[in-house]
């Protein structure tokens, strides 16, 4: 491999990575917008007596929706959900086409569990950087919310 496509290759894991980051920054920053509008105008908070108590749920809340999503998705990337999709993919192929030796599934489940093996891991710690700052700071936020209660 010559030396310019090996120095393209981290170049390319790292800008994906950064705006895989920039993105899941995104969506944690649109889940605490959402849960202050629905803290606000759902449960008809106001910012004076209980802004406060609202920032604090919303920065929790988002941080850790975005920390079990991560987690699910690294159960999902160790393979704890194959033999459901595979399940599935067969039985939909069954039952809509009329041979499966058309199909690319894989004609066992061992052959799809190797085929999917495989393949590459691609790095999800950014799922996890975007929420932690949430999370964190809420976590803050809720320590002198009890102290000086």
């Amino acid at each position: 491999m010559p030396e310019e496509q090996q120095n393209v290759v981290p170049q390319n894991k790292k800008k994906f990575y950064l705006i895989g980051l920039a993105i899941s920054f995104g969506v944690c920053s649109l889940l605490f917008g959402i849960i202050l509008i629905i803290e606000f105008f759902g449960l008809n908070m106001n910012m004076k007596d209980d802004g406060y108590l609202i920032m604090i749920d919303a920065s929790t809340i988002s941080g850790l929706m975005m920390l079990l999503f991560w987690l699910l998705v690294i159960i999902t990337n160790e393979g704890a959900f194959d033999l459901i999709s595979y399940s599935i993919k067969l039985v939909w192929y069954t039952t809509f086409h009329k041979s499966l030796r058309n199909v690319k599934l894989a004609r066992t489940y061992a052959d799809y569990r190797l085929e999917k093996r495989s393949k590459g891991k691609t790095n999800t710690s950014f799922i996890a950087l975007g929420g932690a700052p949430y999370l964190i700071a809420g976590l803050i936020l809720l320590i002198p919310y009890y102290a000086f209660r």
